[in-house]
């Protein structure tokens, strides 16, 4: 089901509707990528030494297990860069283009779960853009057969 709906609604609610069993990681996504989001917002760059001390680029990497090596090797501080330069293109795609896909959630137990977007939904409302497109799959799985079927 596809439904246009309020961005500052889904950013109050945002605690409601993170995967339950994903809540700590989704959590600390949303403070570390809002940091950043809102420096962009205010025009401030990230160059590659600014890349690696911020917030946002320590979240991504304690998820990567070949990326939490000390010293970091030049491959993966390349990568987690990159990554980090993925978030910002993405911010700056948003607020020049508006937002391309909708915000995808699955039901579960009567409940909405965000799968899809929540690095989307931290760019929209830190824009100020009051609304948004979201594609609600019925289940985890049609969500899943869903990907599937674009994938071919």
């Amino acid at each position: 089901m596809r439904s246009v709906e309020s961005v500052e609604q889904l950013w109050e609610s945002r605690a409601e509707i993170m995967q339950r069993n994903k809540r700590h990681r989704v959590e600390k996504l949303f403070e570390t990528f809002l940091e950043m989001v809102e420096n962009l917002a205010r025009g401030e760059e990230y160059d590659p030494d600014r890349m690696r001390s911020s917030p946002w680029f320590q979240y991504i990497r304690q998820y990567y297990q070949h990326w939490q090596e000390e010293p970091l090797s030049e491959r993966a501080d390349r990568e987690l860069r990159e990554r980090m330069q993925d978030g910002i293109d993405l911010f700056h795609d948003i607020k020049q283009n508006g937002m391309r896909d909708p915000l995808e959630m699955f039901m579960d137990r009567g409940k909405r779960n965000l799968i899809l977007g929540n690095r989307r939904l931290v760019i929209l409302h830190v824009l100020g853009i009051p609304e948004a497109e979201v594609l609600t799959h019925a289940s985890f799985e049609a969500y899943c057969e869903s990907q599937e079927a674009k994938a071919r």
